[in-house]
């Protein structure tokens, strides 16, 4: 990530719509996402750290929003970071 400079990185799939690199990155017992599942890796300048959301409630969303909010306040204001959406 820091290579490319990028900051954050959001994966959100469904159960069995998986992101191709859901497999690549998931523990070797889980056969398929759960529900909405939401991996979140984010550099925090001192190592990459990830976070996963499992749920199918809209509360994954506001769960998500906050930790974009203390993101964006600590870390993106920081320094200069590109946002790409794929």
């Amino acid at each position: 990530m820091r290579q490319y400079n990028v900051s954050m990185w959001i994966i959100a799939q469904r159960e069995y719509g998986e992101d191709n690199v859901f497999f690549a990155i998931k523990s070797s017992t889980q056969f398929a996402s759960r529900r909405r599942t939401i991996n979140v890796f984010f550099d925090d300048g001192v190592s990459v750290k990830r976070t996963d959301f499992v749920d199918n409630t809209d509360q994954i969303w506001e769960n998500l929003n906050n930790l974009l909010e203390v993101f964006y306040s600590f870390f993106f204001l920081k320094k200069e970071t590109y946002l790409f959406f794929l």
